[in-house]
């Protein structure tokens, strides 16, 4: 087994373990899939990054979802921190998919995503991050 390959069973690996620890839609797995996906960009699989990075984002706004009720409108504390944490990884994965996106020529679908990216950038307490747009 190649480097690369024997890399990729790795990062498989850990996503199902941390899929029977955690439950399919936690913060590690989203984040996981996250990291598969530019692994795959740096392999030059770029269906594959899509994927993971379509997955990824699924599972980000489960996390999402899954907070209480009163994250969304705190203003400290740790559902304040989980919640934007969480908002402003979703808007790397709208971004990074809507660039995939666009390369590929859909439009359409690359105009959706970067538009909830920027949307998730102009929040208020968002706008002192970069999203690299």
């Amino acid at each position: 087994m190649g480097g690369l390959a024997l890399a990729e069973q790795e990062y498989l690996d850990m996503i199902a373990k941390l899929r029977v620890a955690q439950g399919a839609n936690s913060d590690n797995i989203a984040l996981m899939l996250d990291h598969l996906g530019e692994f795959y960009l740096e392999a030059r699989s770029f269906d594959k990054a899509y994927k993971a990075f379509s997955d990824a984002l699924e599972v980000r706004k489960a996390t999402i979802a899954a907070l209480p009720a009163t994250a969304a409108t705190a203003t400290a504390g740790p559902e304040f921190i989980a919640y934007h944490t969480f908002r402003l990884h979703l808007g790397d994965l709208e971004t990074r998919l809507g660039e995939m996106d666009l390369a590929k020529g859909n439009l359409k679908r690359a105009g959706e995503r970067l538009t909830d990216s920027v949307a998730i950038a102009n929040e208020p307490v968002h706008q002192r991050f970069v999203f690299g747009l």
